[in-house]
């Protein structure tokens, strides 16, 4: 297994990035305790879900399997799931 830097660049990569980052919007407006923010906390949400099966699908389509990405994707999973449990 050899992970490089430039993996980090590579698109499905940056999704996965992005779904871990992308989860602490969702887990903040659970913490308002505001229902006004459930329809903003289902779109990050969906938007989070979407990046998932949309990284899988580019690394296949472009070529871009990576073990980093391998690494990544689980792990995002895994973050994303305690953070939204531990939340509500």
């Amino acid at each position: 297994m050899q992970i490089r830097a430039r993996d980090l660049l590579l698109i499905p990569n940056i999704l996965t990035l992005t779904r871990i980052a992308l989860v602490f919007i969702p887990a903040y407006l659970i913490s308002l305790q505001n229902p006004d923010y459930r329809i903003y906390m289902l779109i990050a949400i969906a938007v989070g879900m979407a990046t998932d099966i949309l990284d899988g699908t580019l690394a296949r389509k472009l070529s871009q399997i990576s073990d980093l990405g391998k690494i990544l994707d689980p792990l995002a999973d895994k973050v994303c799931t305690r953070v939204l449990v531990v939340s509500l």
